[in-house]
This record gives C-alpha cells, sequence and structure tokens, in this order.
C-alpha cells in the first residue's frame, strides 16, 4: 500500500461542534485505525495553509472507515477516508465562521419591518423599563419601537435558526394567540417542525416521559411568537426551557421583559400581519437551513462514488 505524507493539524468534531481531538502529525505513512482517536462516521477536517479543508478521497479503498457507516455520535454517513491521506484537498466552509452563512440576511429590511406594522408597541404607561432601549420614542400615547435594532436582532435570530435546522435539531414553536395559531401551525408543518398553540402544561419539557407516555426528545431551540401567556404573566415554557437549557427566541413587545429570552426580538407581538412576517421568515430559515445540510451531503456521497 502507498500513502501520501502530509504535515497538517488534524482535528475532528463532533455533532455539538466541540473538538473531539487534535493532534499534530507531522508524517502519515500508514492507515490510522486507532478508535481513541476517530470515530466511525465523522469526518475529518484538517487546517493547510491558514484555511479549514476537508479530505477529498481516500488513497486506499479498503483503508478503516470507508464502509459508509452511520456515525454512533451524529448518525451522519461516512463519507471521508480517516486514513491513509492524500494530500489533495478541497476547501470547505465552517457555518460556524460565516457570518451570513446562508444568505438570510437580505430577507428581511426596514421597509419589510414597517410596512408590517412591527414598529408599534403598547401604551406608554405599560413600557417594561428593560425595553427601554430598543424604543425610539412614542406617538399618541403609544411606544414605537426602534425597527433598526429589531432588524439587527431579527437577523441573529434566524442565522441561529438556520443553524440549528442545518445541524438536525427540533424547532419548538409556542403561541398563545387564537387569531394567529393555526398560522404558527401550519407554518411548523410546512418546514417540518413542531408548534404547541394550546394551553401549556410544564410536564410538557420537564416530565415528558410520563406525559406522553413515551422517551421523547426535547426541543433544541424554541421560538415564542409572544413572551406572555394571557395579558400579564410571563409564558411558562420560558422557564422550563431555563431549566432545561433550551435556547428561546422571543418576539418582545414593549410591555416584556426581554431578560427572560435567550435571543430577544422588539417587535409587535400581537398584530396579524406581523405575525405573519414572523412566520414566513422563521419557515424561509429553516428551510435554507435543511436545504443547505441536503445537499452538503449529496455532494459528498457523489465525491465517494
Amino acid at each position: 500500500m502507498v500513502y501520501k505524507t502530509v504535515n497538517a493539524v488534524i482535528v475532528f468534531q463532533k455533532f455539538d461542534n466541540q473538538i473531539q481531538s487534535c493532534s499534530t502529525i507531522e508524517t502519515i505513512n500508514t492507515c490510522e485505525k486507532s478508535q481513541d482517536i476517530f470515530h466511525p462516521g465523522c469526518s475529518p477536517e484538517i487546517y493547510l495553509d491558514n484555511k479549514w479543508k476537508t479530505l477529498e478521497k481516500c488513497c486506499n479503498d479498503g483503508c478503516f472507515g470507508c464502509s459508509n457507516k452511520p456515525c454512533p455520535f451524529c448518525s451522519d454517513v461516512m463519507t471521508k477516508c480517516i486514513g491513509g491521506f492524500r494530500t489533495d484537498v478541497k476547501e470547505i466552509l465552517d457555518p460556524s465562521k460565516v457570518s451570513d452563512f446562508f444568505s438570510l440576511y437580505g430577507l428581511v429590511s426596514l421597509k419589510q419591518l414597517f410596512r408590517h406594522r412591527v414598529h408599534y408597541g403598547h401604551k406608554e404607561g405599560l413600557l417594561h423599563p428593560m425595553m427601554t432601549p430598543y424604543v425610539y420614542g412614542n406617538r399618541l400615547g403609544i411606544s414605537i419601537i426602534d425597527l433598526n435594532k429589531t432588524l439587527d436582532k431579527f437577523r441573529e435570530a434566524l442565522n441561529i435558526t438556520a443553524h440549528v435546522a442545518y445541524r438536525g435539531g427540533i424547532v419548538l414553536f409556542v403561541s398563545n394567540h387564537k387569531e394567529t395559531a393555526q398560522m404558527v401551525e401550519k407554518m411548523a408543518m410546512e418546514c417540518g417542525e413542531y408548534a404547541h398553540c394550546r394551553p401549556y402544561s410544564s410536564k410538557v419539557l420537564l416530565d415528558s416521559e410520563s406525559y406522553f407516555r413515551k422517551v421523547m426528545r426535547l426541543p433544541d431551540l424554541i421560538i415564542l411568537m409572544s413572551s406572555f401567556d394571557g395579558v400579564f404573566l410571563d409564558h411558562q415554557i420560558i422557564m422550563d426551557a431555563a431549566s432545561t437549557l433550551i435556547p428561546t427566541i422571543g418576539i418582545v413587545d414593549t410591555n416584556s421583559d426581554p431578560r427572560l429570552i435567550t435571543y430577544p426580538i422588539p417587535a409587535n407581538d400581537d398584530t396579524p400581519c406581523a405575525v405573519k412576517l414572523y412566520c414566513n421568515l422563521f419557515k424561509e430559515a429553516i428551510l435554507r437551513g435543511k436545504a443547505k445540510r441536503e445537499n452538503q451531503v449529496n455532494s459528498s456521497q457523489a465525491d465517494v462514488k
């Protein structure tokens, strides 16, 4: 067997984007079969010439790791060789290091937010002190939300949502408005995710096994169309999500406390046309994340063939 040599830093990553192992290898001239370093299914990345790259092909069809078996950690199918590396590599992009990896920033604009009445808050007397930095001013006794800050927060939230979908995470949408409940449920179905628009019980997250009578996988991200459950009560799922370490994205109106949400979006939370806009944006972010992942899987399988 003939193997190429390469000088590189070999880094293997788990599904949670944490480094599993890192070792500096001066010369690779044997087929590495140590499971202490590698696990089947996770493709290696190497750092060459100040760029992240992934190995293109295996130089020996029979070396360890080329069996196309699913990885027990991330369930991905093995498409790269973990031994007998070739020096010809192709560059890949690391999604976590690209600000707009899914091209989402162009989906939303100030003009679009304004037309959908996202800037309308509640009465000035209901303004929460923590929402003051997000308020532009008031008109006729109504607080006006600063759409420049809303735009930045929305783009950040869409990017996070797409990343969760890209990694195969579960997204749960939560709404308690009767006028928009069907809209939210339909949107969740269209993008292959889940929605909870009924009276909420803490058992859904804190005691899901007895509530659903089976072992359930909890969501990786919860998106709230409003941080309130009723008129003045904070939604209980916010506290339950914090207890189970599930990040939240939430539309927070001028009477809400943004500190309770992991990624708050200052915006109107009760106007149907505004909620429809939110649904369309989140749906598009999820679909783009899933499409990007599917394209990369198909591309990797094509390279193997």
